[in-house]
């Protein structure tokens, strides 16, 4: 089902994060012996290599006493990723965190422990292999789309019973765990198996009480144990001082929303406003990188076609979203920034223009556009 446009009344932000994936590895894979809780979820899904022989007794305690611990901490931290885009999918400073997930459990579990960092950073280590070579079985996304018309009635039903329209965020974190299980974390948070995405009726009650949750009094995430570094390098500002308008579309308009200097290239963003300025966006957020896993939804940009230019000649040849182009003398392809939307078009163009000039030359047949270019002098920013 394609996204639908939508302003600032409601969204469902979903994740399906690796950090917590990998520390549920560690406890699985290891054989941990952890009290049962609430928000520990079951065993991981799965053949899981055996890895209970890399503790010693003493480091195998150490590990069972400091691993409760260690998953909420991530849980927090995945929390933090997830609730960090607004209803209109703004991007706060926050963002620079979903660079940084990579080595988060690494870290944490350095900044918290001496006698057990150096067995449980190996086994993190093997946690990515198995990852990585059992995708088909673990996807790191969600595994399925959610029902637009669940999600407009669920939504709904809670404006009704509190009389109340103002925006609302929830999100939803989907873990390959065994079986139905579920937790609705106190800033109304959903963690599920993926059995429970499926499960209409399950999946209907859960978003209502997040929602409660949610628009109520919930608690704030904790703040993180240590820093995380570069995240000012890595959410780099725009340089355009406002946003340009390209083209009228749909009653709206495609609008050149930042420019911002990144590496060896230049990062454009491009967004879809309505006729009241609001910018568009999915109903439905899906975290990861949507457009390459089978494009369960139809892209907002499909058929859109862009040509970057550079004053002294060297241009990128036609750029079709969402496919990208790497034949001529100009690169650029497509990338995703938190929190991902897919109404969100960013491209990364390199190498930097050698004058401070490039122009955008677009055209979307099935929107009645015509072949334009469009002047950017940065030196005027």
């Amino acid at each position: 089902m394609a996204p639908t446009k939508m302003t600032a009344r409601w969204r469902l932000v979903v994740d399906k994060p690796l950090a917590l994936h990998l520390v549920l590895f560690l406890r699985d894979a290891c054989h941990l012996t952890i009290p049962v809780a609430s928000d520990i979820p079951p065993q991981l899904n799965g053949k899981l290599p055996e890895l209970p022989d890399l503790f010693d007794k003493d480091t195998r305690l150490e590990a069972e006493l400091l691993w409760p611990d260690w998953w909420r901490v991530t849980l927090e931290y995945s929390i933090r990723e997830v609730m960090d885009t607004s209803p209109i999918g703004a991007v706060s400073p926050q963002t620079g965190m979903g660079r940084a997930r990579d080595g988060y459990v690494s870290d944490l579990i350095a900044a918290t422990t001496d006698g057990v960092g150096e067995f449980t950073l190996a086994i993190l280590d093997a946690g990515r292999k198995w990852i990585g070579s059992s995708l088909s079985k673990l996807q790191i996304g969600p595994a399925n789309p959610f029902d637009l018309e669940l999600l407009s009635g669920v939504f709904g039903e809670s404006f009704a019973r509190r009389n109340s329209s103002a925006p609302s965020t929830v999100g939803l974190i989907e873990l390959d765990v065994a079986g139905d299980w579920s937790y609705i974390h106190n800033s109304g948070v959903i963690l599920c198996s993926t059995a429970e995405t499926v499960n209409q009726d399950h999946l209907r009650v859960l978003l209502l009480e997040a929602v409660r949750i949610s628009t109520g009094h919930p608690e704030p995430v904790r703040p993180l144990p240590f820093d995380l570094q570069n995240i000012e390098k890595v959410n780099s500002t725009s340089i355009l001082d406002s946003p340009i308008l390209l083209v009228p579309i749909d009653e709206g308009h495609l609008i050149l929303q930042d420019v911002r200097t990144g590496g060896s290239g230049l990062e454009l963003h491009f967004e879809l406003i309505d006729s009241n300025g609001q910018k568009i966006v999915s109903p439905s957020l899906d975290l990861g990188n949507w457009w390459e896993k089978g494009l369960r939804r139809v892209d907002p940009y499909d058929g859109l076609e862009l040509d970057i230019f550079f004053p002294d000649g060297r241009f990128s040849g036609v750029i079709e979203s969402p496919n990208y182009s790497q034949e001529r003398d100009v690169v650029a392809h497509r990338f995703s920034r938190p929190p991902k939307d897919p109404y969100d078009l960013w491209l990364f163009v390199m190498p930097y223009p050698t004058l401070p000039q490039f122009s955008i030359e677009l055209s979307w047949a099935i929107k009645g556009i015509s072949k334009s270019r469009f002047p950017i002098n940065l030196s005027a920013i």
